[in-house]
């Protein structure tokens, strides 16, 4: 009996190897299937392939044009075998055909297997049209030749930085601006009112621009402000808390939405009568930090790969790289209790789902450290809300190299 070619397109898109069964092949229809799901996972190891080239494929898109390509190459096969099997000449009573009900069966299980691969094709697309909102995950892997580390967490939180210190802040401005400074005219002053961001655990509020004037209030990392001017240096910002109060901040702890220098030059106000030591502010030590970090939500930070033995006098030398176009921070704990930061990787992307098959350290910031050997807490994070850190235990052995490559995949929930 001749079958349809057009059902056994179809009924091969549901579920690949369903045509062998619709002219009665069953073994073949089973062989044909895992061979397809075999396929499958070829092509999307593809496609992290394409997305980690350089220059990268478009987020979402290998994914998406991938699977089209597997179903309508499915679509294709089952008219194919169709059409074989009506030019054999096979007759209906050579096999056993199938039910109604029994196909019924089948074609509402295919279904379902497509609605599947369909919500795979949305969550693609949705990688390349849609960038707001996304979860992000910070994992790491292995130098070349070794296999990729860890999988993919859902993460949220933030990264910190020290509050800077009276030493710190005086390097950038420890005497106050001259007053007589002429007052900004109008062709200085920004259309509207920029704000900034606070990127510290906490920072002083200071009532002029240097370490000598008096504490007027404190901010909190991620609290906004309104910056109303800037010293000729550019390296303290005149602020307006939301609660009205008024001051100066350092600059180099905060993320403003525009250009430092197209800021208005502020006059300062005139120095303190007699200079105020600078007063000790209270920072989390780097393993209060982490302590703090594990209490929280976090991904798992695996071990470094070890890349063979060095002369590093009795120490254990790990090598970062950042593949992030964030800045790296990693807090090393006891026995060391350091704190390493990796700049930001500009020419460096989010991954989409798939994360790099390998670490590629051409053009990537990375930093190699020393670090006395035994077992330590380890904490990775990157300064976006949308990202937590990454929290883990590292063994480490004397005169032995380590390599660890973060990234970040975008995720969805």
């Amino acid at each position: 009996m001749k079958k349809n070619p057009l059902v056994g397109a179809v009924l091969n898109l549901l579920i690949p190897g369903l045509a062998y069964a619709y002219i009665g092949r069953w073994g073949r229809a089973l062989v044909e299937f895992i061979g397809a799901v075999l396929g499958l996972a070829v092509l999307l190891f593809a496609a992290g392939l394409l997305e980690s080239t350089d220059p990268p494929w478009p987020d979402g898109l290998t994914q998406l044009v991938l699977i089209g390509l597997f179903y309508l190459g499915m679509l294709f096969e089952g008219a194919r075998i169709v059409r074989r099997h009506n030019e054999s000449g096979a007759g209906a009573g050579a096999r056993a055909q199938p039910s109604g009900n029994r196909t019924l069966v089948l074609i509402l299980v295919g279904i379902i297997v497509v609605l599947c691969g369909l919500l795979v094709v949305v969550v693609a697309m949705s990688g390349i049209l849609d960038k707001d909102g996304q979860t992000a995950a910070v994992t790491a892997s292995l130098p070349p030749p070794t296999s990729t580390l860890a999988a993919v967490s859902q993460l949220e939180g933030t990264a910190a930085e020290p509050e800077p210190t009276a030493e710190t802040e005086a390097e950038a401005a420890q005497a106050p601006e001259p007053t007589d400074q002429p007052p900004p005219t109008a062709a200085d002053e920004t259309p509207s009112e920029p704000r900034a961001v606070v990127t510290n655990d906490r920072l002083n509020i200071r009532s002029g621009p240097g370490t000598g004037y008096p504490i007027v209030g404190a901010l909190l990392q991620d609290d906004e402000v309104t910056v109303t001017g800037r010293n000729k240096a550019g390296t303290w910002l005149a602020i307006r808390a939301d609660d009205g109060t008024e001051g100066w901040v350092y600059a180099d702890y905060t993320r403003v939405d525009t250009e430092v220098a197209s800021l208005t030059v502020t006059q300062a106000p005139p120095p303190p009568a007699s200079p105020t030591p600078a007063e000790p502010t209270a920072t989390l030590t780097v393993d209060e930090q982490i302590a703090k970090v594990a209490r929280g939500e976090h991904g798992t930070l695996p071990q470094p790969g070890e890349v063979g033995g060095v002369d590093a006098g009795g120490e254990a030398e790990v090598t970062i790289l950042n593949d992030t176009p964030y800045q790296l921070t990693v807090l090393i704990g006891s026995p060391n209790s350091r704190k390493v930061v990796i700049e930001a990787c500009s020419t460096c992307k989010v991954y989409s789902m798939v994360g790099p098959i390998f670490c590629q350290e051409e053009g990537r910031p990375k930093q190699t450290i020393r670090l006395v050997p035994g077992t330590m807490e380890v904490v990775a994070r990157v300064p976006d809300k949308s990202v937590t850190p990454f929290y883990g235990t590292w063994e480490l052995k004397a005169n032995t190299g380590y390599f660890n490559c973060f990234y970040i995949v975008t995720t969805f929930r």
